[in-house]
């Protein structure tokens, strides 16, 4: 798709592309850079409570630095080759990348989202303290996360409930909950 942009639009310059085959090695070396730092940038997993600001920085990011590198690495493998990168197609590139990866992981943040929705994994706290009331608070108030508490294990003062969610036992009896 950016070899198509950079043949149609005459941006920063005109140019006459070679054709797209003679780029099919550039390009692997380019999709190869992309797919190593999106796997050290840990990117392949969605994380429960990232912020949209956060993915879309750390998309930014992680292609800014693919592309770098992966026209670096370009350069010195096809230096004396007549089929050099051009300026608006690493920039089409670049842009794109950021584009179609942003749409995916909207795309798929939002089915996650509806899975957990319907399929919650079931939460069981331990103690029955002040940072377990906060904890299950913060449950309850964020659905989207995808949990569903099912009960508190500690009941050492005897309680049996603790804002109308059971508690299931103690901690020694972990193993049998």
């Amino acid at each position: 798709l950016a070899y198509r942009l950079r043949g149609s639009i005459n941006f920063p310059t005109a140019l006459k592309l070679a054709p797209f085959v003679n780029y099919f090695d550039q390009l692997t070396v380019q999709v190869l850079s992309l797919l190593t730092t999106f796997f050290l940038y840990r990117l392949y997993h969605l994380h429960r409570n990232a912020s949209r600001i956060d993915q879309v920085s750390m998309t930014v990011l992680a292609a800014s630095v693919a592309t770098a590198v992966g026209t670096a690495l370009s350069y010195l493998i096809y230096a004396q080759s007549d089929r050099d990168l051009t300026r608006g197609l690493i920039l089409y590139y670049w842009v794109l990348v950021i584009v179609f990866v942003l749409i995916g992981r909207y795309v798929s943040s939002r089915a996650q989202r509806a899975a957990r929705k319907r399929h919650p994994d079931r939460l069981l706290i331990v103690g029955t303290g002040e940072v377990a009331r906060m904890i299950l608070q913060k449950t309850v108030q964020s659905p989207h996360l995808g949990y569903r508490v099912m009960g508190f294990v500690d009941g050492q003062d005897g309680t049996r409930e603790v804002a109308g969610v059971p508690v299931l036992g103690s901690q020694s009896e972990l193993s049998r909950i």
